[in-house]
């Protein structure tokens, strides 16, 4: 898994527990060992910096690391170092200005930078060689890890949090007595999960696959001390997160490794307790006995999964891209039978409507035609012609209403057509025959319009118990 490795660069912040302070992490006194400071006016542009100061001649900081590279930020002020790379000084070359560098960012003056190194384990080293009368500050650096993605970029965007279902507490979560949980945030998901309880029976594990490479990230605040990290069991970390008070919820990386297959199955444990730090809650930074037990604790904030991203696509973007555009629906086709049924269907539904309507105004107009008042029907003048069978012989239901029902048939002349009313008002009942006036009896007239309107207007239907309205001849 070393061939046509992608570099992939993780910041360190000084407090960092992959640096390793000699011979004290945490003295009061800079000039015992390395001494815990925070600074926003040494040039940062990220407000507060934590950084370390000593002025102790051959103290030292070194960085155990496994990549391609690394490189270290510090202000020497008027000390001599040495800067060496497994155990042998590195050329002068490797030294140059912060400026251009992530080192400019954090406040420092000067950075080495290692790169191009074999894949595998390295230790790179910074150790003042005189003491300085001004103080050594070291700002933090970074390691060049070294991932297989094929010639693809890396997708960083994987981060599972504390609260991930996925991780494994033992104890369980419970305050006081095993893992616990605080919420800030600064922190992934806004929330942390530490325990105070130094023992190697207290770890939390996550188990993950499909990554080309792995990054732990914890807290550091006043109550951090020794711990370890185990990866796939066998290979044992231990390190020391001791910080001072100035450095309260400090995020920094806790582990990191690259180059791992994808297709395997990993672990990684975090235990609160380191082996060669067995009495750290009762004995202080420099070996010295206390008065008084201190807790010791670990605090994780999250796990990302590296991956290699898709060729021509954004980190963030799926895998699946372009098996997603494939799947695309096809377009669907344009239903003309059902189109021009439903077209035929509101055809004939406004036909409907239209015939309904004529159908009730030519009801209405009959209706209207049969209540004349008995006092003038012995006026209507009948006619046999056919235009007057074809319009006024239409059948129609019958349907309740009283629509003119007390207005003459000259009151109607809005409801009817100009051609239904008399053009005069008739004197007699006649019926024009061969040229012979006949005078007909009232009763023969009524029986004729009686026998008219049974033949245009159907039986009475009953409504209930309800007959329709009767009119009297």
């Amino acid at each position: 898994m070393n061939s046509t490795l992608t570099p992939y660069v993780v910041a360190l912040t000084a407090p960092s527990p992959l640096f390793v302070c000699q011979p004290y992490r945490n003295t009061e006194d800079p000039s015992l060992g390395w001494s815990a400071n925070t600074s926003s006016l040494v040039g940062s542009q990220a407000g507060d910096v934590p950084y370390w100061t000593t002025r102790l001649k051959g103290a030292s900081i070194s960085l155990p690391f496994e990549g391609t590279g690394a490189y270290m930020c510090f202000t020497a002020g008027d000390a001599s170092y040495d800067i060496l790379l497994n155990g042998s000084t590195v050329e002068a070359s490797s030294i140059r200005s912060a400026v251009g560098t992530p080192c400019k960012a954090l406040g420092a003056q000067t950075a080495f930078v290692l790169d191009g190194l074999q894949p595998g384990a390295h230790n790179a080293t910074i150790r003042v060689t005189s003491a300085p009368h001004n103080d050594f500050s070291f700002f933090g650096g970074g390691i060049t890890l070294g991932v297989s993605t094929g010639g693809a970029g890396v997708n960083d965007s994987d981060v599972r949090d504390d609260q991930n279902m996925q991780w494994v507490l033992r104890p369980s979560r419970a305050p006081s007595v095993g893992w616990d949980t605080v919420t800030n945030s600064n922190f992934a998901g806004g929330t942390g999960t530490f325990d105070c309880n130094y023992s190697d029976q207290h770890t939390a594990t996550y188990t993950f696959t499909d990554a080309v490479g792995v990054v732990l990230t914890g807290i550091v605040w006043k109550d951090s001390h020794a711990f370890s990290v185990v990866f796939d069991t066998e290979e044992i970390h231990n390190l020391d997160a001791t910080g001072g008070l100035e450095w309260s919820n400090n995020r920094t990386v806790f582990f990191t490794k690259g180059n791992l297959d994808p297709d395997t199955l990993h672990q990684i444990s975090i235990r609160n307790y380191n082996a060669e730090k067995p009495h750290c809650m009762t004995t202080d930074d420099m070996g010295r006995s206390l008065t008084k037990s201190r807790d010791c604790c670990v605090q994780f904030d999250s796990l990302t999964i590296l991956k290699a991203s898709t060729r021509g696509a954004k980190p963030m973007e799926s895998a699946n891209a372009d098996s997603a555009v494939k799947e695309q629906p096809a377009k669907p086709k344009i239903a003309i039978g059902a189109i021009v049924g439903g077209t035929i269907v509101a055809l004939l539904a406004l036909a409907f409507l239209v015939l309904g309507a004529f159908v009730l105004v030519r009801r209405q107009r009959r209706h209207a035609n049969r209540q004349v008042s008995p006092s003038k029907r012995h006026t209507l003048q009948l006619d046999r012609s056919p235009s007057i069978l074809s319009t006024d012989a239409t059948v129609t239901p019958y349907a309740c209403g009283d629509i003119a029902a007390s207005k003459s048939l000259e009151d109607q002349s809005e409801l009817l057509p100009s051609k239904a009313l008399p053009q005069k008002a008739p004197t007699a009942s006649t019926l024009t025959g061969t040229g012979t006036d006949v005078q007909l009896h009232r009763d023969v007239i009524d029986r004729v319009l009686e026998y008219v309107a049974s033949r245009i207007d159907p039986a009475p239907q009953r409504h209930g118990d309800a007959m329709p309205p009767q009119y009297s001849a």
